[in-house]
């Protein structure tokens, strides 16, 4: 048997209002829950104008 190997993919996303954001969370819940993956999230920068 292969053996398995991990990619790291790393994906930036600007988001200008709540609602992109919730969206933005409910694609990613869709992604982790069919392709079974480990997903963390963090915030690099947040600027409230």
């Amino acid at each position: 048997m292969p053996k398995e190997t991990k990619q790291k993919l790393v994906i930036s996303a600007t988001v200008k209002t709540t609602e992109e954001a919730k969206k933005l969370l409910d694609d990613l819940e869709v992604l982790k829950n069919e392709y079974k993956l480990n997903i963390s999230l963090s915030v690099g920068t947040l600027l409230i104008a």
